[in-house]
C-alpha cells in the first residue's frame, strides 16, 4: 500500500435492508487505510451537497464502497451505530498516471 500514514479502519459492508426498511450490514473487517479528520463540503451520489465529517483513503478498487459504515479502530465488534457511513467516492490518478487513489467522504 503507498499510503504515507496508516491507521486502522473497521468497515461494514452493507448486505440490504429488513422488512422494516432497516439497512443490514456484514461482520467488520479491519483494513489499513489512510483516515483524515478534515471535514469538507462534498456531492453524494446524486449531487446533492453535504459537509463529510472525515475522508479515508484507499489505493484499493471496491475496498469502500458508498453505504459502507466505518469507523477509526481495531475493534470489529465495536457498536456499529457510532461508525460513519460512506456517502461518495472519488477517485484520482497519481502524478504518473499508474496508480489510483480512492477517497471515501464521510458522514455521520
Amino acid at each position: 500500500m503507498a499510503l504515507k500514514r496508516i491507521d486502522q479502519v473497521v468497515r461494514w459492508r452493507k448486505t440490504g435492508t429488513n422488512n422494516f426498511g432497516e439497512d443490514q450490514y456484514g461482520a467488520g473487517v479491519v483494513l489499513n487505510l489512510r483516515w483524515d479528520d478534515n471535514t469538507i463540503e462534498a456531492t453524494d451520489r446524486h449531487g446533492d451537497p453535504f459537509v463529510a465529517k472525515g475522508v479515508v483513503y484507499s489505493d484499493a478498487v471496491g475496498e469502500l464502497l458508498i453505504e459502507d459504515r466505518v469507523i477509526r479502530g481495531d475493534d470489529p465488534l465495536v457498536d456499529i451505530s457510532t461508525s460513519y457511513i460512506v456517502k461518495s467516492i472519488k477517485s484520482s490518478r497519481n502524478g504518473a498516471g499508474t496508480r489510483f487513489l480512492f477517497a471515501a467522504r464521510l458522514s455521520s
